[in-house]
């Protein structure tokens, strides 16, 4: 089945010998590669593209393939429009890349079975002098290709117009290029090769035959030069025809006589070996014998088996003369013998012979035949069947999918309420153990804890009864004093006397809060607590405050820069710690060197959390979790947050701010007020050195710079570029401390 297409869209206004024609495929990914190759070659010359469309034999039906002749002429019409929309669509797009180029292309095809034979179809029928096509497909391709993979590519190749030039093309890159030839040449090759085999026979000493005929006319070869077996070396186009011709004597052609001769020559052969032996005896009654060989001839079987009955008796016989067999499988003559008359009765008894087999061969084809198309009708019975029965299952299957559809969302709904219902009695049972943990914690804030509660008289004996001699410091939240209590030496806190109302009740409560709950070595220990008094006493701390050793108070002498270093080391490990409480994060919201204490080996502890909050975490966060509540802005200004003044949202990020201010302090010796920007003035003009505090000692310049990028990072206006104390500075501080 073959038609060309009406939708060709090749002009007749174009010279064919101008025209490059380009052979695409349905396949968009492997020919564009071949089209951009034609482009790249073709020098701005017409272009055409070449498409054969080969129907699908099967569809596609329910899942399963069906061959197009089980199936209703509508179903087949569908699929064959669609198939031709593709086709269209596929072309368009090669047209599109042609236009892209710069390049006028057209179009034309051809619908066949055999894609092969419908190139070399349209090839004979345009005159195609000039082809492109695809020498494999991609998976086929590799760099040392240098011959044809494709059995299309091969069948074009071999089975062309000679007149055709080819190039066979795979991912871009030329494989092999069949040179075409004209009709002149082809004609004065063809006439050379008889020419030459003629000599060859008469030389052989055989005698001539007819030239074999090439069973694929218009193939050449690939290779230009070919040596006869006489040595003699034909001109180039005529080697091309005579390989061709070498190669088509390996194909064997069908001959109704074949048979016939083989045992012609065979019985020549036992002929010749016979006549050196005495002949063997008559036979009894040949007469007899033959007369009844030809009475049972009166039927075509019969008839056949006389001659078959002659023909053995004829290879016995002395006056048998050897045949003489032409190429094409014809008996000539009778070499031994002139006498033409015995041969030529063998041949007609040859050729009768053949008819009745072929009218018996005919006759069995038909029986067969009809047998076939029963089987067919009942084939076709059974696929009738088969579609009815397709056609209930598939409403069964509709309806049970409907079914399931609708059991499907009825326990959806069901499992649904039931998740909801389950998930309330859940949201239920959780509020009563939040608010069974919530009233323990009440219950527990007000109960000692690693402290000791004591008597206002207590109090006033350890301290002289508040002796003006007896104070150490003084603030807006009351004066601090040095003790003896209970022969240890204490400091006390006492709040102003209206502290058991209003702002200082709240501090004085939180403070005990924090302390009384947390133990670290660097946090000041709290002992105990005086409610009446509104006092709280705290383990004493010779060396006073950071503020005071900064500034050489008292004519103390300087903190060295290692005792710096070490005491930023001390406060980050006590914020990690408090950041890190569970089940809620402290932050401490005044951190500064006037609230950081040391002792008499000058270990800071980190005290005064009268402003400390506390932070609510999931039971799945952790350090890295941002977490923040809202609150009114507290503090000392040069060290308070940026972002909670503006946000009133405070985080442990607060923290983490002052602390840069205070490890810039640890490095300057200046007061905090602007000292971030000072700082990062100086880095950027590269004088960091000139404002190290030289008191402290010759500061390591490397190590020093290090911690002022490390201060300035914690001191970022936005709190998520501000670094994370337990990942990045402990790692950084411990560092330090191992370099020194």
């Amino acid at each position: 089945m073959e038609s060309v297409c009406e939708d060709s869209t090749m002009g007749s206004s174009h010279d064919v010998q101008d025209m490059i024609f380009v052979a695409l495929g349905n396949v968009r990914e492997e020919n564009t590669s071949t089209l951009l190759w034609a482009l790249k070659h073709c020098r701005r010359k017409n272009l055409c593209i070449l498409h054969v469309h080969q129907p699908a034999q099967e569809i596609r039906v329910l899942g399963a393939k069906v061959r197009v002749g089980e199936l209703d002429e509508h179903q087949v019409r569908a699929h064959r429009e669609a198939e031709k929309k593709e086709m269209d669509a596929v072309l368009n797009d090669y047209l599109d890349i042609c236009l892209y180029a710069g390049v006028r292309a057209e179009t034309v095809n051809v619908e066949m079975e055999n894609i092969e034979r419908g190139i070399v179809k349209l090839i004979a029928h345009h005159g195609i002098i000039k082809l492109v096509m695809g020498a494999a497909s991609d998976k086929h391709y590799s760099k040392r290709m240098e011959k044809l993979q494709s059995k299309k590519a091969i069948f074009v190749r071999d089975n062309a117009p000679i007149s055709c030039h080819i190039w066979f093309v795979c991912k871009g890159r030329l494989i092999v290029t069949r040179e075409g030839v004209s009709e002149n040449s082809a004609i004065q090759a063809r006439s050379s090769l008889d020419t030459h085999l003629s000599k060859s026979f008469s030389h052989g000493g055989g005698r001539p035959r007819s030239p074999v005929r090439n069973p694929f006319p218009g193939a050449i070869s690939s290779k230009s030069d070919i040596t006869t077996t006489e040595g003699i070396k034909p001109s180039s186009q005529a080697s091309k025809v005579i390989a061709k011709s070498q190669r088509s004597q390996s194909v064997r052609l069908t001959n109704p006589f074949q048979d016939l001769i083989e045992r012609a020559l065979s019985w020549k052969r036992e002929t010749l070996r016979e006549r050196e032996k005495p002949p063997p005896p008559p036979p009894p009654s040949s007469s007899s014998s033959s007369s009844s060989s030809f009475s049972s001839s009166s039927s075509p079987r019969g008839r056949a088996a006389g001659i078959l009955q002659t023909l053995r008796r004829s290879q016995s016989s002395d006056c048998l003369s050897p045949l003489s067999i032409d190429s094409s499988g014809g008996i000539l003559r009778d070499e031994t013998n002139d006498d033409e008359t015995v041969a030529s009765s063998r041949c007609e008894s040859i050729d009768e012979m053949e008819l009745l087999l072929e009218k018996e061969s005919e006759s069995f084809n038909e029986k067969q035949l009809e047998s076939r198309r029963q089987e067919l009708e009942k084939l076709k019975i059974q696929r009738d069947q088969v579609i009815e029965e397709l056609r209930i299952a598939k409403d069964q299957k509709v309806k049970l999918e409907s079914q399931i559809a609708d059991s499907d969302r009825k326990v959806t709904e069901l499992v649904e309420m039931k998740v909801l219902s389950a998930a309330q009695q859940l949201v239920d049972i959780q509020k009563e153990v939040d608010e069974l943990r919530l009233r323990k914690i009440r219950e527990e804030e007000f109960s000692p804890r690693f402290f000791s509660v004591f008597s206002t008289l207590d109090i006033e004996s350890a301290t002289g009864s508040f002796s003006p001699s007896m104070k150490i410091g003084e603030g807006t939240f009351g004066n601090v004093y040095k003790g003896l209590l209970r022969k240890t030496r204490v400091a006390i806190k006492r709040f102003h006397f209206h502290s058991l109302e209003g702002q200082n009740s709240s501090d004085f409560q939180r403070e005990v809060d924090v302390l009384s709950k947390v133990r670290h070595p660097n946090l000041v220990t709290l002992i105990g607590a005086c409610p009446e008094a509104s006092s709280l006493i705290f383990e004493y701390l010779p060396n006073g405050s950071l503020e005071d050793r900064l500034t050489c108070k008292d004519g103390t002498p300087p903190l060295s820069w290692k005792t710096r270093i070490r005491i930023a080391q001390e406060i980050c490990s006590a914020l990690i710690f408090l950041h890190s409480n569970k089940p809620d994060a402290i932050v401490h919201g005044d951190l500064k060197p006037s609230n950081i204490l040391l002792d008499v080996n000058f270990v800071s502890k980190l005290g005064d959390f009268g402003i400390a909050s506390f932070i609510s975490r999931d039971d799945d966060s952790n350090y890295t979790t941002t977490i923040c509540c809202i609150a009114h802005p507290k503090g000392t200004f040069a060290y308070i947050d940026p972002e909670f003044l503006t946000t009133g949202e405070l985080t442990p990020k607060a923290d983490v701010y002052s602390f840069g201010v205070v490890v810039l302090q640890l490095l300057t010796g200046r007061p905090a007020l602007w000292l971030a920007k000072k700082v990062q003035l100086a880095m950027a003009e590269g004088t960091l050195k000139a404002m190290l505090d030289a008191s402290a000692g010759d500061w390591p310049l490397v190590q020093a710079e290090q911690l002022a990028q490390m201060a300035l990072r914690c001191c970022e206006i936005n709190r998520k570029n501000r670094p994370n104390l337990e990942l990045e500075v402990w790692k950084l501080l411990s560092l330090l401390e191992i370099q020194i």
